[in-house]
């Protein structure tokens, strides 16, 4: 037998040291290469029983040309008409890529697959940056952004959900527009907030009333798989572990900057365009009394009864503040379809480290099946 499945067996068994088992790796690949040619021997031997004969003119350019076609068809035949193709992005990456013809129907159905994806964005408005031991409690992905490092986090307050539709266009592209025009607007207004206050110069800092602590709004852009998509949403828990409605997969965000020129935006990442007005943007500075102190000073005076007299000032500390509001209304999301793409490499090939895990105890991966995972992290990187 191979050396691989007998080593697992060995292992296996209980009160049995793996530590005792001693194998040279020359002779581990040795027995690998045999047991993957005996595999990849008889898995071409099935291949050839169902191609058909060619005609014998032309005989070794047809070959050619039918050796690719079945190549990747296998893949496709074998590992992905599980599911249908409209979808299945996976399948149509991998048609794209065999041919003209192959390209051209793919694309016809990526064309009709894009007008039904549920896509939605949600606002979010007052981020504040916040630090401490506590700065997780009540923490919620919706509404949190835990990407700033061990020092702080920021949480924002999130607006209404936006939803879209696909509307086409008159240059073929399209894009998805918000379905209620009245609820594509979302509004914020900080309130005064101190210019001068730092984390370090109080104890009891409030985040939530400081300027270096305001980060501003966010876009955060979402799809909602269906239940014919091959890949489902992740879970939502709570700060408590209790589990909330599914937020659908995060596949674009975008941070907003505190200070606008008012008009039209576009913004772009990872093949996510959104497109918003900014219909207002009002940075407003003010300097106030916050606080009156006493100090006596004495003057000289003849006539006071020891020459001196005592004089009361009042000193004004002044607070400086800035104010920041505005309102946006969002005009319409561009989702390249490799987002998909991405999202379904993504879950695929997890799936296959699982599975290849478990046949690497009993085998080596044939040509085909690592090939077939090269496939999948080359699709999951487009």
């Amino acid at each position: 037998g191979y050396i691989r499945p007998n080593l697992t067996l060995l292992r296996s068994h209980d009160g049995f040291g793996g530590h005792l088992i001693k194998v040279e790796p020359a002779e581990v690949d040795a027995s690998d290469a045999a047991q993957r040619a005996e595999l990849e021997e008889h898995e071409a031997g099935g291949r050839a029983a169902k191609r058909p004969r060619q005609a014998e003119e032309g005989e070794e350019e047809g070959l050619a040309i039918e050796d690719l076609l079945t190549a990747a068809m296998d893949v496709v035949m074998k590992h992905r008409l599980m599911f249908e193709v409209q979808d299945d992005p996976l399948t149509l990456f991998c048609l794209r890529r065999v041919s003209k013809s192959f390209k051209k129907f793919a694309e016809s159905v990526v064309s009709a697959k894009a007008k039904t994806l549920d896509i939605t964005v949600t606002p979010l408005v007052h981020g504040y940056q916040r630090y401490g031991e506590d700065k997780f409690d009540g923490y919620d992905s919706e509404t949190f952004d835990a990407d700033w490092g061990d020092d702080c986090i920021v949480e924002y307050t999130n607006r209404e959900k936006i939803l879209l539709d696909f509307q086409p266009s008159v240059t073929g592209n399209g894009g998805y527009e918000p379905t209620n025009a009245d609820a594509a607007t979302f509004s914020w207004d900080t309130g005064k907030l101190d210019k001068d206050t730092e984390p370090e110069d109080d104890y009891y800092f409030d985040a939530s009333s400081s300027e270096c602590a305001y980060c501003g709004q966010m876009l955060r852009v979402y799809w909602h798989p269906k239940d014919s998509d091959p890949v489902k949403s992740p879970e939502h828990r709570d700060y408590y572990g209790q589990q909330k409605p599914s937020l659908g997969f995060r596949i674009a965000e975008f941070p907003l900057s505190s200070r606008f020129n008012a008009g039209v935006m576009t913004k772009s990442h990872s093949g996510v365009t959104v497109s918003f007005d900014v219909l207002e943007s009002t940075v407003s500075e003010t300097e106030e009394v916050v606080d009156e102190e006493e100090i006596s000073e004495y003057e000289t005076d003849e006539e006071a009864e020891d020459g001196q007299r005592r004089v009361v000032k009042i000193i004004e500390k002044m607070g400086n503040y800035i104010q920041f509001s505005g309102r946006i209304k969002l005009i319409s999301v561009k989702v390249d379809f490799s987002v998909i793409v991405r999202l379904h490499a993504s879950q695929v090939l997890q799936e296959l480290n699982r599975e290849y895990a478990r046949i690497k105890k009993e085998r080596p991966l044939t040509t085909t099946e690592s090939e077939y995972q090269n496939f999948v992290k080359f699709a999951l990187n487009q």
